[in-house]
């Protein structure tokens, strides 16, 4: 690559790291203040400095042998899928429907051809990647005017092996946990 043709770089705003973090965190002791396990700053600073930014493990490949195999696991606050493709590939997808953010599988672990949300019955390929069915296409609003090609579960990106990077925040999230831990 030339020298002259830069590649910007995109900085991500941050909030400024928290006061007296040598009290918190005796790195020459290797001790934590017990503070670390309940102060919601810390746990918000987490949030965004750890979970937001980088990769996560989500699974290890062994636990999902055969297609269709998926278990739940979260990523910081956000419930995911992670769910073996017929291609034998993971895909890692938000556990929530994108009509009204209503999780999509209850289980922890197992074998499905598809997912289904329990508000209006939107039923998703183990793929994630179309609206498959609804029970009536009047029953909602949203659903009268959707084109059932556009509508998926959201990616959260394309992982490799069991590792994804964090998801890419929605716009809307009723499904967010706002009570704390």
């Amino acid at each position: 690559m030339d020298n002259n043709n830069h590649i910007p770089l995109r900085t991500i705003e941050s909030t400024p790291s928290l006061d007296n973090l040598d009290r918190i965190c005796d790195m020459e002791e290797g001790r934590l203040s017990g503070k670390v396990f309940w102060d919601q700053a810390i746990y918000e600073q987490e949030l965004e400095k750890i979970f937001a930014r980088c990769w996560l493990f989500v699974a290890h490949e062994s636990q999902l042998p055969k297609f269709g195999d998926y278990l739940t696991t979260s990523m910081g606050e956000d419930e995911v899928l992670v769910v073996r493709q017929k291609d034998a590939s993971l895909k890692v997808f938000l556990n929530a429907c994108p009509h009204r953010g209503n999780k999509v599988c209850f289980a922890e672990a197992g074998n499905a051809r598809g997912f289904i949300c329990n508000y209006h019955g939107w039923s998703f390929g183990a793929d994630g990647g179309r609206l498959m069915g609804m029970p009536s296409p009047g029953a909602t609003k949203k659903a009268t005017s959707t084109n059932r090609s556009t509508v998926c579960a959201k990616p959260v990106s394309p992982p490799t092996k069991a590792w994804s990077s964090p998801p890419s925040p929605p716009t809307h999230r009723p499904w967010r946990n706002t009570s704390g831990r």
